[in-house]
């Protein structure tokens, strides 16, 4: 086995490997991410899913408000917040709705008929304090 004595070349390397680890999860999850939302005793759960990784993020259905539909296109600044990222919170979502001070995004690149059965589901299972009074802005 080959020994490393320059420390240039461990530090090199061990950025080489985070990196390609890094690389590796992101296009994981572009081509096999999912988001699995289900709601149940009081709590939105959102898990996002990028075969064997996985993160949740939970809400309390009675501090969720202003469900709604915004099929606008990303107008962000310079990330591409409408990607599919493992493990990061979703920065762009045709179905929305806020949970206290922040937006929370669901359903990136889905069309607008989609968006609405999406829109919907939430709509069945959300207090009715959760939905807004218009539900769709943008265009369609």
């Amino acid at each position: 086995m080959a020994h490393i004595d320059d420390p240039a070349t461990v530090i090199w390397l061990a950025i080489w490997v985070l990196v390609l680890v890094g690389t590796s999860v992101s296009l994981a999850g572009q081509l096999i991410g999912v988001d699995i939302v289900t709601v149940r005793q009081g709590e939105l759960v959102i898990v996002r899913r990028a075969g064997p990784f996985s993160r949740t993020w939970r809400y309390r259905t009675g501090l969720v408000a202003q469900l709604r539909i915004d099929a606008r296109q990303w107008t962000g600044d310079g990330i591409d917040g409408a990607q599919y990222m493992p493990f990061i919170k979703q920065q762009w979502g045709a179905v929305r709705f806020d949970y206290g001070a922040e937006t929370i995004h669901l359903a990136p690149h889905v069309d607008v008929p989609e968006a609405s059965r999406v829109f919907a589901w939430l709509g069945q299972r959300l207090p009715g304090s959760a939905s807004s009074q218009t539900g769709w802005h943008g265009q369609g």
